[in-house]
């Protein structure tokens, strides 16, 4: 990496911090609002998927991340990592904000994503700026198929997702390969 291409991942990687450090008082309690409480349907989703998956549910043979991929300056080093420290055999859920496939359902969310939310956010958290972020680190973020790919480039197989919310956020769902 160029000494320019590092300058920018550090610059990117502060202003996340400072942008979640400005609205982390309220962070959670905005996710329950904003979402009408369906994050929440979300996370226990991920849970209840990884150990009706896993051989032996008190084990680490587990890693979730949520809504937290698409904030790291790298998803490939992300994933790197998340194989890294699974066991042969171990699982990983990966649940954050998609691509709606239904064009109805997709305008109808980039309407509420790009113009309601970081209004209502913002009010709420007193950062417009963090309401305004997610929806432009989400549009970034790649899609459903594209993430399958990515996954598979770091070594994880058996990787699948399921659409949630009519693809509003995706569950991905991956295995690190027995030795």
């Amino acid at each position: 990496m160029s000494d320019e291409e590092s300058a920018t991942t550090n610059e990117q990687a502060r202003r996340v911090r400072e942008m979640f450090a400005s609205i982390a008082v309220r962070y959670d309690l905005l996710n329950h609002l904003l979402s009408g409480n369906i994050d929440r349907r979300w996370r226990r989703l991920v849970a209840r998927t990884l150990v009706a998956t896993l051989p032996n549910s008190r084990s680490f043979e587990a890693a979730t991340i949520a809504f937290g991929l698409r904030n790291l300056t790298s998803v490939e080093a992300g994933f790197d990592e998340l194989l890294r420290v699974l066991k042969p055999g171990g699982r990983v859920a990966v649940l954050e904000f998609s691509k709606p496939k239904a064009p109805v359902l997709g305008s109808l969310f980039r309407i509420y994503f790009t113009k309601l939310l970081p209004l209502f956010g913002g009010w709420i958290s007193g950062s417009k700026s963090a309401y305004e972020y997610l929806p432009d680190s989400v549009s970034r973020f790649p899609d459903q198929e594209e993430l399958v790919a990515m996954m598979k480039a770091a070594g994880f197989a058996d990787v699948s997702y399921q659409n949630l919310t009519g693809g509003i956020a995706a569950l991905h769902l991956g295995t690190r390969p027995p030795k």
